[in-house]
């Protein structure tokens, strides 16, 4: 079975005082931005998918961004590694087990009553015509 899984990928402190301390320019600062990938998986072990996500993830900022000095001042003694990019990043995997629009479905008549918000707001119109047509059978 294939499932996509959303990576969220972040500079470490190591990275990010390195680029700051040699003054990066607002392009350099680019190899400190956190990104969001996704990928479908099926078939390697979690372990794997991590490995194989650093060094993808790595070779990925080597291709873009070897023509930066700061690139070759940073990373120049560094191999692509999972070691390395344990150094100037982390990695969370996340799943999804449920959607926004699909849990709001099933929120019940007696959550929706305690919703509090701002009289006049759109959110509040939205829910309480919710809340009414809950109460009132009507489907979305």
């Amino acid at each position: 079975m294939h499932s996509t899984y959303y990576y969220l990928i972040q500079p470490t402190s190591a990275l990010i005082e390195a680029v700051n301390a040699r003054g990066g320019t607002e392009v350099e600062h680019v190899l400190t931005e956190t990104v969001l990938w996704t990928r479908v998986e099926g078939g390697l072990e979690t372990a794997e998918k991590f490995t194989d996500s650093k060094i993808i993830y790595q070779c990925d900022i080597h291709d873009l961004h070897i023509h930066l000095p700061l690139y070759e001042e940073i990373f120049g003694d560094f191999p692509i590694s999972e070691e390395t990019f344990d150094i100037f990043w982390t990695i969370k995997r996340f799943g999804i087990e449920e959607d926004f629009d699909e849990m709001r479905e099933h929120v019940s008549v007696a959550a929706l009553e305690r919703i509090r918000l701002p009289e006049g707001s759109e959110g509040k119109r939205y829910y309480d015509e919710l809340l009414r047509q809950r109460r009132e059978g009507i489907e979305e």
